[in-house]
Formats: C-alpha cells, sequence, structure tokens
C-alpha cells in the first residue's frame, strides 16, 4: 500500500484571507527594486484563488523598512513537472506558527533548476517542487 505524504498543510479560508492581508508576497523588479506584487482586488473573497507567484506579476509598492527574518523551505505542488508554478497559498500555509506573528513579506529565493530539485526524490515522486523563501519582518 502506497502511503502519500501531505508537505502543503490545509489552512481555513478565514485564515489564508487574514494571511494574505497580513503577509505580502513581494519579488525583485528590474529598475524599481525590491516590491510587493499587486494582488486582484477579487483575492479577498477568494483566498485560495490560484494565484501564481511567478504569473504575470506587477509591481505594487516599493518594499522597503524591512529586515530579513529567517529561510524556509516550502513545497509546491506541480502538474507538469518542469513548470515551476508556485501558489501563494502554498506558501503561506507553510510558515512556521513561530514566525507568523512577525512576517510580513516573503520572497521565493530559490527555485528548482531541474525537475529533481534539490535532491529530495521523496517529496517529487510524490509531486512536489520544492523551493526556498526569506521571510522578512519590519524593521
Amino acid at each position: 500500500m502506497k502511503t502519500s505524504v501531505i508537505y502543503v498543510p490545509h489552512v481555513s479560508k478565514s485564515k489564508m484571507a487574514r494571511l494574505m492581508k497580513k503577509i505580502r508576497p513581494m519579488m525583485y523588479f528590474s529598475g524599481q527594486g525590491r516590491c510587493y506584487i499587486k494582488l486582484p482586488e477579487t483575492l479577498s473573497a477568494q483566498p485560495y484563488f490560484p494565484l501564481e507567484y511567478w504569473r504575470d506579476p506587477q509591481p505594487e509598492n516599493r518594499a522597503i523598512g524591512l529586515r530579513e527574518l529567517c529561510a524556509v523551505k516550502t513545497y509546491h505542488i506541480y502538474g507538469c513537472d518542469r513548470k515551476f508554478k508556485p501558489l501563494i497559498s502554498e506558501v503561506l500555509a507553510q510558515i512556521p506558527r513561530k514566525f507568523i506573528k512577525e512576517s510580513v513579506a516573503f520572497q521565493i529565493v530559490q527555485t528548482p533548476d531541474e525537475p529533481h530539485n534539490l535532491r529530495e526524490e521523496k517529496a517529487y515522486k510524490a509531486g512536489y517542487h520544492i523551493a526556498w523563501i526569506k521571510l522578512f519582518r519590519k524593521r
């Protein structure tokens, strides 16, 4: 009997909505520096909307006054093992409880560069990509 491992924990919709408002995704935009990613206005009504971190990101405000808190390994369900499409909700669901209170932003800093990413065969065979994020807090 095959045992499946769940790498991305379930988070209620109400908790995910709170996390989405509190901990913002950001990335580096050429010519603008590190900025928060503009999220769709409809997101508050459906926090599990499959919002991909990389899909046509638009900068909102510059992410200033932040300090790195820690790095966290995250797992992301894939449909195709060669396409990394992390969901913001997957990242937020995996932030360790001890960092939730201080965290205000995150950035994906290391992505899988080959299908057998970061040498975790068990996770890969279970249908997951692996990435590393950095969490940030206010200065």
